[in-house]
This record gives structure tokens, C-alpha cells and sequence, in this order.
């Protein structure tokens, strides 16, 4: 070993390498407090779903982020060290439980002549307030072993906040690997241990550093006391038999096949991979399912044996049960063999599919619906497309016809023809796992009211924008067949664009087009999505279809006669005569709709409710998804951007006058969407919806409880919490504007209620002659009525949704205790009083005894 150490000098460079999965919660108490000497952040994101991302990118806005190429903390830290560029690369969770201010005592130790800086929790100025009995006892006799086996002096053989120069990277020898190759030893969290044990058989200076371990924020570790041991155990072994590697030897440069989203550079774009995705790697498939309450429970019985009868089984079958403990317990009890969870997400199937996703394990995930039943051979199908590395997603064929394996379903004929149907996005959606490196997850707003084609139109359009290279395919071949229950419930299929409104009554069912020629096939894309198809030459050597979309947004049009219409992203081309391959593109234009209306809020006030019933409207069109957040987090990504949400006004222009909306409740409470809208859509108009603040602060708890952001158990608590966690964050949102609070967005209880500051907000920058304010406790007792009026002040035909009746506003079971609603009483009251006299009315709204 060389007795000179040329990486060692008195002003490194220092990188910090942060393994994140769904730590946005976590991040503002991390990356703030980074010291001066960082000189670099590189976040590994384990496909988070809830924007660790984008609050790291707000938190920070030169912070680098990297895709996993594999799962594990371990292939993590792979991924981060290749990317890391510093003189000094440090190890640092994204949980909040270990102190950043640390790093000057780790880089002083290796500028002081260490190699490696190892923390330990147990060495002079370290300690825990986290670590349990049974955790210390196991890594207590892990490091008396490993020091015993290795002849080292470890006090804390398995905590991973450590730091080393970057010349010790041959030592370490971890490989990222390419995107989708096979999981290695030391991908999970006996990496530490495996690090610790590398550079001590390759004689490098260990200084440990003291240091203090927090309990985690918010959210859980999934760390497990007996199977990680068991893993430490044996990485023991399995470096005992490894040769130790000197740290004389040169370390070649390596082309890493990993995804790098550089803000600094491009924001909000992704890095082409330097190696495309792989094939997949072991042959395994997940099957997930979405299970609504509204099925039957035989057809997801059906659904899941049918999958597992399959040609090519899958290696597991994750069942996830729409938000209904009920569902969830019953097909627990139905299913032995199925890992069931509950969708703890947003409600729908973007949502259900994003579960699934983080409890899967296989390298290619499938999605079905509740109610569909797979032919025999067709994840054989789906598994054949994935063996060629550029393929990222193949999504097969619904059918309506043919024998339904039960007898309480009946099939929904096309145009007369039973075998004639048009495929729609979510029949067998099959994605290779290393996508969501890139595309993080399913859009979170849409597949509500299980519209799953929503959320597939925004996610392979996304696919595409961000790795141009990757095909999306279409396999005719794999025939999942579909049918509705008799008795009158969702007769309107949700695969093709149906929908019923509040009474359950099914709406009209002419959502395709009257021929089954390929030029109505065009002039349906046409009209929808705005598609153009292009034929090519060659013929396909299977029967697939291959879609390449190059732009982000997908719009739709909606018409009368497309009332129940939905953005289907693939067509059914298999008409007779038809043998060649087809290419769907997405047509460019530069003219698309903007905007007529928004509906800005209040949160937990109906905006939802409002939106979906003028989307019932022939005139209006809807926008890729309903809250967009442009004006509030999303405004540094530009109108070009905002603009792809909408659809390109050659898509709708046979239709006449048509006019297209967002709902983003965010709009109002945030301090400057206003006047960001004002200055971008001058001639917008305006709708705000403002409930009694005190039952709309505990619904959004429970709504914030629901998808969790909130992790306070009670209302009162999260109350009590609510000042320190907002403080200072609405001085900051108006003096950094690419800045997004998390804090301000999920737990401002109080401050959302007080409409009048945000009303006066409003005024300063749009005309009140463009303002509708409704009251949410109007709009619900007279729906019907209030939805002819929004009508009307947006200039719009006249008309009204079927009488709905009246709704309670009921925020479920869950009761607010006295005291809350004590304080939150006497909290309002003077601020409605004001509120009532600055509109000019009295408010239907609680009022202290």
C-alpha cells in the first residue's frame, strides 16, 4: 500500500449522496441545513410517489437527481457515488435522524489524514434516541464478530452515515448496473456492512467520528431487526471468501447506465440513459388489481384466477382494494394466495396503481381491472414484447364480447357487432419496472372515479417526452375480456369512457365512432387526442402496434355526442384487410386552448364536485387532469408546459364554440397565483367556493390523514402543530417564487379559513366582474341550481345536470372533538363576521354558542 495519499488536501470538494423514497416530508429538515462546505447534493429517488423530487429541487435548487438503476439503499448509494462528483463523497439519510451538521466533523477527519470517517453512535460525542434494546444487542455482537473475524475496532458496525474520499470508490466496488438488471448482494441495507468490511481488508485509515441518531420525521423505516441481520450475516461470510482489493489499483472511468435529472441544466428534464433499458432480467411479472367497492366481489375472484391460470403465470398477484377496510378484508379472506393491500393513496386507480407498485417486487408490472378476465395465453403475449430492451410499456386489448366467465355479466356489444370493440388505455397496461426511474408514478389526480385511461394518456405521454428512445406497444394478442354487472350498476364500462353520475344512472353509451373503417378509426384519434397515424412500409412480424408520443400533454375533446367519452390512448386497427404496422404520434400544434375558467378553491369546499359536473357541459373540455398546480408549484416549468395540459384547438374545432377549465383549489390559499394568473390568462374567469372553515379545516385532516401527509393521530394535534410548521413559510413563498412549502400546502388549517385576506388578494389582480364566489353549503343544498348559474356566468349554452338533490357535505364517521371545534369557533368568528359584511350576506356557517 502506498504510504502517500495524493487524494488527500485541505479543500476538498464535498459531495452529499442522500438515498430518498418518499421522504418529502423528511427533506425540509435535511437539505437546509446542509453546512457551507457541501459543495454538492446528488438525490438517489427509490420511485417515490409522493414529489421528493420536486420539494428536494425546491428545497435546493442545484441538488442532482438520480434514478436507481435496481431497488435497495444499497444500489442506492451505487447509483449516488457514480454520480457524485466531489473530492469527498458523503453518506447521508433522507429521513431526518441523523444531524448534517456533522459533516464538517466527518470531513475534518478525512483531511486530517482518514481514509474513511465511519460514524458510530457509541463512539465519544455520538448516541441515540431511536435505536431499540433488541437493535443494539444485534449490532453490538455484529461488530464484536466482524472485529473478531476481520481483526478491526468498529464500536458501530451498522450505521450508515459515514464519508470517504472519492479515490476509495475501487475499494468499495459497487456497480450500478444498467436500468432492470438483476438485483446484487449488498443492494439492501447490509450495505454498511459490506462497505465497512471492504475498506478494512484494503488496510485503509478508519477515524471514527461521534455521532447522534434522531428518530425519523415522519413516515417508517424499513429496516427489519431479524432479516437484515440475517443479510449481515451473511455479507460477513460472503467477504470473508472475497479477496480484498488494494486501494492501489487505478479506477477505470465506467459509462453508468443511470438517470440524471440535472436542475441547474435542464429542470424538469431527464437525461437520456447511456444504455438503454435491459430485457427483462429474470422473466418475472407482477399482476396487480384494482378492486373497487362497486364490483362484485366474483368478478375479482374471476380476475384473479384467471391470472393465475395463465400460460405464462406471473410470479405474484397483488390485489389493491379501493379505500373500503370491507373489500379489503373480505378478499383477504378470499384470496389466501394474493398479497391484498388497501389503497392508502389517492382515491382511483392512478392511485391503486401507485400502491402496487411499492409492494410489488418483479421487473415487469401489469395492471388490470377488478372486472376483467385475462385469455389464457395473455401475459404470454404481453412477456414476448419486453424481451427486446427498447420496449417500455405494451398495453393489450379489451374485449366486450365473448364468453364472460360469469354468469351475472353480460357483454356490451360495439355498433351491433359483438367482436367488434375499440381498445382503450388500461386493458393490461405492462410496464417495465426501470420506467418508473423516470416516471415517478401515476399522475395522483387523475383515475379518480376509476378513469384509468386518464391516467395511462398522461403517463405514456410522459414516458415518451422523457426517454424519446423508449417504444410503447400495442398487443391485439392479449385479450383481456370485459363485462358489467346486470343489475343496473356501471353499466358504462370504465376501460371505455364510461360514466354515470351521482344517482348511479348510466349516461349514453355513443363513445365510438359509427364505422369500423380505418379512416373512422383516424378521424375518432383525430377528434379525441389529436393523433395523426402514420403506416409503415414493413410488415410487423407480430401483430402489435407501436406508439410513439413525443409531447406532454395529451388533451381531449368532449362533446354531446362524446358525452361520456374518454381519452383513449390506442386504437383498435385490426380491422379486416389491415396487416401492416401503424405508428401513433401525437400531432404537434402550436395553437391550443387556453383556459376559459378556473375554480380556485377553497380546499375541501366541492371544487371537485363543481369541476366533474361542467365537465358535463357539450362545451366544455377537459384538461389532462384536474389540479395542474402551474400557478402555485409549478409556475418555473413556463406556459409551454401549462399549455400541454390542454387540447390543441384543430382536436376540437369541428365542435364548434368550446371552452376548457382547471380545478386547483391551491390557487386561492397561495400567495401568488393570483396575480401569476392575471399577468398569463387576463380574460380568465374566476370561481371560488368557501365552506364553513371550521368543518372544512377537519376535512381536510382526514384528508391529509387519508393520503399521508399528516402524521399527527389527533385533529387537536395537528392544530397545535399548525404555527411552528407554517412559520415563516408565507414570507418565503413571496420572496423565493420557485419556492414550494410543503408545510403550507398540508398543514395550514387555520390560515386556509381565512377567506377574506385571499378574496382581497384576488380583487387586487382580477376584476371582481370575473369572480364567481359561491358558498359551498348553498351549492350542496341547491345543486342543480348552482351549477346552472356557474353556467351561466360563464357564458355558456344554457343548461343543468338532472336534478341531484341535496348532499350533506358529510365528512364520514369521523367526529371532531369538543375542544377543537371550541377553538376553531372562537378562532372564526370574528373573521366570518367581517367575511359576511365584505360580501354583503349572511353565512349559513357555525357560530359559537
Amino acid at each position: 500500500m502506498r504510504a502517500s495519499r495524493p487524494w488527500i488536501h485541505p479543500s476538498p470538494t464535498v459531495s452529499v449522496v442522500l438515498p430518498a423514497k418518499n421522504e418529502a416530508r423528511n427533506l425540509p429538515s435535511v437539505l437546509p441545513r446542509l453546512p457551507a462546505c457541501v459543495t454538492e447534493v446528488v438525490l438517489v429517488d427509490g420511485c417515490s410517489i409522493d414529489g421528493t423530487s420536486e420539494v428536494a429541487r425546491s428545497l435546493r435548487s442545484d441538488v442532482r437527481v438520480v434514478a436507481q438503476t435496481r431497488r435497495g439503499k444499497g444500489n442506492a448509494l451505487a447509483c449516488g457515488f457514480a454520480a457524485a462528483s466531489g473530492d469527498i463523497i458523503v453518506m447521508l439519510d433522507g429521513d431526518g435522524s441523523a444531524d448534517p451538521a456533522e459533516i464538517d466533523r466527518f470531513v475534518a477527519a478525512l483531511v486530517a489524514g482518514a481514509d474513511f470517517a465511519k460514524g458510530s453512535r457509541f463512539a465519544s460525542g455520538g448516541g441515540s434516541s431511536d435505536i431499540t434494546r433488541v437493535r443494539r444487542l444485534g449490532n453490538k455482537a455484529l461488530s464484536v464478530l466482524v472485529n473478531t473475524v476481520f481483526r478491526t475496532r468498529y464500536t458501530d458496525l451498522c450505521y450508515g452515515y459515514n464519508a470517504f474520499w472519492r479515490a476509495c470508490l475501487p475499494v468499495i466496488d459497487l456497480v450500478p448496473g444498467a436500468i432492470g438488471s438483476e438485483m446484487l448482494w449488498g443492494d439492501g441495507f447490509e450495505v454498511e456492512t459490506l462497505i465497512n468490511i471492504r475498506i478494512a481488508r484494503a488496510g485503509l485509515r478508519v477515524a471514527e467520528v461521534g455521532s447522534f441518531e434522531s428518530p425519523r420525521i415522519y413516515g417508517f423505516s424499513n429496516l427489519n431487526a431479524l432479516t437484515d441481520g440475517l443479510r449481515v450475516l451473511r455479507t460477513i461470510a460472503a467477504e470473508l471468501r472475497r479477496a480484498p482489493t488494494s486501494p492501489d489499483i487505478l479506477w477505470p472511468d465506467h459509462s453508468v447506465s443511470v438517470v440524471i435529472e440535472d436542475s441547474a441544466t435542464s429542470p424538469g428534464r431527464v437525461a437520456t440513459p447511456t444504455t438503454p433499458p435491459q430485457p427483462v432480467s429474470n422473466g418475472l411479472l407482477s399482476a396487480i388489481v384494482y378492486a373497487d367497492p362497486d364490483r362484485h366481489m366474483v368478478d375479482v375472484l374471476d380476475t384473479v384466477a384467471a391470472l393465475q391460470k395463465q400460460t405464462r403465470a406471473p410470479c405474484e398477484v397483488v390485489l389493491v382494494a379501493e379505500h373500503s377496510p370491507a373489500l379489503w378484508q373480505r378478499a383477504l379472506e378470499s384470496l389466501p394466495d394474493v398479497l391484498v393491500v388497501e389503497n392508502g393513496l389517492s382515491h382511483g386507480v392512478s392511485g391503486a396503481r401507485n400502491v402496487g407498485l411499492t409492494v410489488s417486487s418483479a421487473d415487469v408490472a401489469v395492471f388490470f381491472q377488478g372486472d376483467g378476465w385475462a385469455e389464457s395465453h395473455c401475459l404470454e403475449e404481453i412477456e414476448a414484447h419486453f424481451a427486446q430492451p427498447e420496449v417500455a410499456v405494451v398495453t393489450g386489448r379489451p374485449d366486450l364480447a365473448g364468453p364472460a366467465p360469469s354468469g351475472h355479466t353480460q357483454a356490451l356489444p360495439l355498433d351491433g357487432d359483438p367482436t367488434a370493440t375499440a381498445p382503450s388505455a388500461g386493458s393490461c397496461l405492462a410496464v417495465r419496472r426501470s420506467v418508473f426511474d423516470v416516471i415517478s408514478q401515476f399522475g395522483e389526480g387523475n383515475g379518480i372515479d376509476y378513469s384509468s385511461a386518464d391516467c395511462d394518456a398522461e403517463f405514456c405521454a410522459q414516458v415518451q417526452e422523457k426517454v424519446p428512445e423508449a417504444v410503447i406497444r400495442y398487443e391485439p394478442a392479449a385479450v383481456v375480456w370485459s363485462g358489467t354487472p346486470t343489475d343496473g350498476r356501471d353499466q358504462i364500462l370504465p376501460w371505455h369512457g364510461g360514466a354515470t353520475d351521482s344517482t348511479s344512472q348510466p349516461l349514453s353509451t355513443d363513445v365510438v365512432p359509427p364505422a369500423r373503417t380505418v379512416a373512422a378509426v383516424e378521424a375518432y384519434l383525430g377528434a379525441v387526442n389529436g393523433y395523426v397515424i402514420e403506416r409503415q412500409g414493413n410488415e410487423a412480424t407480430r401483430s402489435q402496434r407501436t406508439l410513439r408520443s413525443t409531447r406532454a400533454g395529451v388533451g381531449h375533446a368532449r362533446h354531446s355526442a362524446l358525452q361520456a367519452g374518454t381519452r383513449r390512448l390506442l386504437v383498435d386497427l385490426r380491422d379486416r384487410g389491415v396487416g401492416r404496422a401503424a405508428t401513433l404520434r401525437t400531432g404537434y400544434s402550436s395553437h391550443r386552448l387556453q383556459p376559459s375558467f378556473l375554480i380556485v378553491g377553497a380546499q375541501k369546499a366541492g371544487t371537485t364536485f363543481l369541476h366533474q359536473e361542467l365537465l358535463g357541459h357539450p362545451q366544455v373540455v377537459a384538461a389532462l387532469t384536474k389540479e395542474i398546480q402551474y400557478f402555485s408549484d409549478h409556475f418555473r416549468k413556463g406556459p409551454e408546459w401549462y399549455s400541454g395540459f390542454f387540447p390543441a384547438m384543430s382536436a376540437v374545432a369541428r365542435y364548434g364554440s368550446v371552452m376548457c377549465g382547471e380545478a386547483t383549489p391551491n390557487y386561492l390559499f397561495h400567495p401568488l397565483a393570483a396575480s401569476r394568473i392575471a399577468a398569463a390568462l387576463p380574460e380568465v374567469k374566476v370561481i371560488v367556493l368557501l365552506r364553513d372553515p371550521v368543518r372544512r379545516a377537519f376535512s381536510q385532516y382526514l384528508h391529509e390523514r387519508r393520503l399521508s401527509h399528516e402524521p399527527a393521530r389527533s385533529f387537536d394535534d395537528a392544530l397545535a402543530l399548525e404555527l411552528g410548521r407554517t412559520a415563516g413559510e408565507l414570507q418565503r413563498l413571496v420572496e423565493e417564487p420557485d419556492y414550494v412549502s410543503y408545510a403550507w400546502r398540508h398543514h395550514a388549517y387555520r390560515a386556509r379559513g381565512r377567506y377574506q385576506e385571499q378574496l382581497e388578494r384576488l380583487y387586487q389582480h382580477i376584476d371582481p366582474a370575473r369572480v364567481m364566489v359561491l358558498i359551498a353549503e348553498d351549492m350542496f343544498a341547491a345543486p342543480t341550481a348552482t351549477v346552472a348559474r356557474v353556467v351561466e356566468f360563464l357564458g355558456l349554452t344554457p343548461w343543468a345536470p338532472a336534478d341531484l338533490g341535496p348532499n350533506s357535505m358529510a365528512s364520514g364517521p369521523a367526529t371532531m372533538s369538543e375542544g377543537a371545534r371550541s377553538t376553531l369557533l372562537e378562532y372564526f368568528a370574528p373573521l366570518n363576521s367581517r367575511l359576511g359584511e365584505y360580501l354583503g350576506r349572511e353565512l349559513p356557517w357555525e357560530t359559537p354558542a
